[in-house]
């Protein structure tokens, strides 16, 4: 179970998290970074698979970009807050703040 779980906007923010997945993986292993895009398998069944790991986590990095409160991935509407536990970002921190 990956120790940090990289958590980002798909519209703002993925080059970032990519770039940060490159360099923690050198230092503490692949098994241990989780980021979706290249830790889901594919065909598996995302959100149940997302939260697992995320529940699991010892550091949660959350990646905020420009463009957090606008940009809109298609769950997300734009001007969402993460205190309201909108789908799937601000639902991840709500999780993880409770675990």
């Amino acid at each position: 179970m990956a120790g940090v779980f990289i958590n980002y906007r798909t519209g703002d923010g993925a080059v970032a998290a990519v770039l940060l997945d490159e360099e923690l993986k050198d230092v503490f292993g692949p098994e241990n970074v989780f980021r979706d895009r290249r830790t889901t398998p594919p065909g598996v069944h995302f959100p149940p698979e997302l939260w697992r790991h995320l529940e699991n986590c010892a550091v949660l990095l959350v990646l905020i970009g420009p463009n957090w409160l606008s940009v809109r991935d298609g769950s997300v509407p734009a001007g969402a807050s993460v205190s309201r536990g909108t789908p799937c970002v601000g639902s991840d921190v709500t999780l993880a703040a409770a675990t």
